[in-house]
């Protein structure tokens, strides 16, 4: 359980990537079906639990006019409603970190994917950086793709951010 063979018959070493307790789990087909389902009942239960008025962008997909006082009531109510709850400080302080640690994950990953090509391409040329012929690049960037993988599970948080805020 500590090797992952792969089809060249070169093997990474999962002891050596963070989180490698959840690998098996989160390459099984059902782990992305199940959480799609679960995330959608939970975003669709807390949406719908916000009121019944219409929103902005719904209220724009209808083609009502916020102007137009016989429809006024519903759109404006809620657009009211929306400019008076700003976000408090906290959820500000949160959001800002938040986002700065997916920024400061993305680029990590970026570098050293970066670096992990261009040593390729210095050591053994700019076909087997492309083609990876000798894995070189898939041992390099196993741990980064693999942890870039997992973080697009971490980021259906944004959306309960959004619906928080």
């Amino acid at each position: 359980m500590a090797q992952i063979k792969l089809p060249a018959g070169t093997a990474v070493n999962l002891e050596n990537v963070p989180l490698h307790q959840f690998y098996h789990l989160s390459l099984h087909p059902a782990t992305p079906v199940v959480i799609v389902a679960v995330y959608t009942l939970i975003v669709q239960y807390l949406n719908s639990s916000r009121g019944k008025s219409l929103s902005r962008i719904e209220a724009k997909r209808q083609g009502l006019q916020y102007s137009d006082d016989s429809q006024l009531d519903k759109c404006d109510v809620a657009a009211d409603k929306a400019k008076k709850e700003s976000s408090g400080p906290w959820m500000t302080a949160f959001i800002v970190l938040h986002n700065l640690a997916l920024a400061v994950f993305s680029y990590w990953c970026a570098t050293n994917y970066t670096a992990a090509f261009a040593q390729t391409v210095r050591e053994e040329g700019l076909r087997c950086a492309y083609c990876d012929s000798n894995h070189t690049i898939w041992n390099n960037m196993f741990k980064f793709n693999y942890l870039f993988y997992l973080s697009k599970y971490y980021e259906l948080i944004d959306t309960f951010i959004i619906l928080a805020k």
